[in-house]
């Protein structure tokens, strides 16, 4: 199957998803901040391993469908870095950003509660590399499909409320567009109907590997949420005999704000601050 079908394909995904259903009347939004290390490869650049700090700030909104058995929730995401090679001889000037739209199937069983589905998710990372003279600029461009798993479990005493969740993905299916070795951005763009096919390829298993885990948690009270946790994350990809990773373990810390859309007097508040 080429390139242009397996867009196509996560189009339709997306376009299935986002059709799905009413929504209830509360919708949940995050807003979060984090900071920790990061280490990078991306050998277009360099072949050393950059290493920093990584700051982050998140925004997602997320709501239930009128069953209450399916959710869905939008994220937007900014990161931040300037890691240095192991000599602090150069460093890597580094933002990347990441939107995404997923939907999910929420199992309640007791306590307990899982919540089984995925997300489209679009990458941009920007690098600039200080010592390349050849190569000074490189350019990650993604668009992802990956599986996602949340495992929460709600203790409740009194008026107290506390959730915590584990949320793992990892990537199925995608295409990213990464240069030939050697090949300048100028000579991409310029050619960029000739070099199509060499610069954007098909991702699944064999060249692109990685999991996203969030460890978070969630102090409840009535219409926010506080909450705070560990971001653990790893992305290894390679094509065109060039390797690329990213590693990263963050702490966060945020707030999730409710806004009820309420019609008529006897409208109840639906609860959906753990939605995320």
């Amino acid at each position: 199957m080429s390139i242009k079908r397996y867009i196509l394909l996560i189009i339709i995904l997306i376009v299935s998803q986002i059709a799905y259903g009413q929504e209830s009347k509360t919708l949940s939004t995050k807003y979060a901040f984090s900071v920790g290390t990061i280490k990078m490869a991306d050998h277009n650049l360099s072949n050393q391993e950059y290493s920093g700090i990584v700051y982050g700030l998140q925004f997602s909104q997320g709501q239930y469908y009128i069953n209450k058995n399916v959710s869905w929730n939008i994220h937007e995401q900014i990161r931040y870095s300037h890691p240095l090679n192991a000599s602090k001889s150069a460093y890597i000037t580094y933002l990347g950003i990441n939107i995404g739209f997923g939907s999910y199937y929420n199992l309640k069983l007791n306590n307990f509660k899982f919540k089984l589905g995925g997300y489209i998710d679009i990458y941009e990372g920007a690098k600039y590399q200080s010592r390349n003279v050849n190569n000074i600029f490189s350019n990650d461009l993604q668009l992802q499909l990956l599986a996602n798993i949340t495992a929460q479990y709600h203790y409740t005493w009194n008026k107290f409320g506390l959730l915590v969740q584990y949320q793992m993905a990892t990537p199925l299916i995608g295409c990213m567009f990464i240069p030939e070795m050697g090949q300048s951005y100028y000579e991409v763009y310029k050619y960029l109907s000739e070099n199509l096919e060499d610069v954007v390829h098909f991702t699944s298993f064999h060249n692109r590997q990685g999991y996203k885990g969030n460890l978070t948690l969630n102090f409840l009270f009535k219409g926010f949420t506080l909450y705070t946790g560990f971001i653990h994350h790893f992305d290894y990809w390679h094509q065109n005999d060039l390797y690329f990773y990213n590693k990263e373990l963050s702490g966060q810390i945020g707030v999730i704000v409710d806004l009820e859309f309420r019609c008529g007097l006897k409208s109840q508040p639906d609860n959906s601050v753990i939605v995320f």
